[in-house]
């Protein structure tokens, strides 16, 4: 095969596998599915946008999630900004979404702090319980 080399080294490279970005678009390719360590499909905002009102949209992404699935691929939808297409793509057997249904992007560096925000706030949150302070215990003796 022609991209051999290129899958051979990405299969050495790659513990877990990967995921295919913006498939059926550009040079992606069904042999990929062959030849490469795939764990996820991702299904291109172009398809997602228009899906509820083009029948051409709807009917490439449920063969896109038809062919992912029957490799056991998770399905992750791009460009997801309302819930009409999020349910559609739900019931068609998509199970990972991105778009601004979910929230807007953010900088890595608030991303770091609204992790850290939350982290400190369950932190926060498990010590105000019962029980859970160091040293306490539920049990009577």
């Amino acid at each position: 095969m022609v991209y051999s080399p290129v899958c051979s080294s990405i299969t050495a490279v790659s513990d877990n596998g990967f995921s295919m970005d913006d498939f059926s678009t550009g040079f992606s390719s069904l042999s990929y599915f062959k030849e490469l360590p795939l764990e996820q499909l991702k299904i291109d905002q172009s398809f997602v946008r228009d899906l509820v009102s083009d029948q051409n949209d709807k009917a490439i992404v449920e063969a896109i999630i038809t062919l992912g699935r029957a490799f056991d691929l998770n399905i992750i939808a791009e460009g997801v900004e309302t819930q009409t297409p999020h349910i559609q793509l739900a019931n068609d057997g998509c199970t990972s979404f991105l778009g601004y249904l979910f929230g807007r992007t953010i900088s890595i560096h608030q991303a770091n702090a609204n992790l850290t925000q939350y982290a400190h706030s369950q932190l926060t949150a498990g010590a105000a319980e019962p029980g859970s302070a160091p040293g306490s215990s539920s049990e009577v003796s």
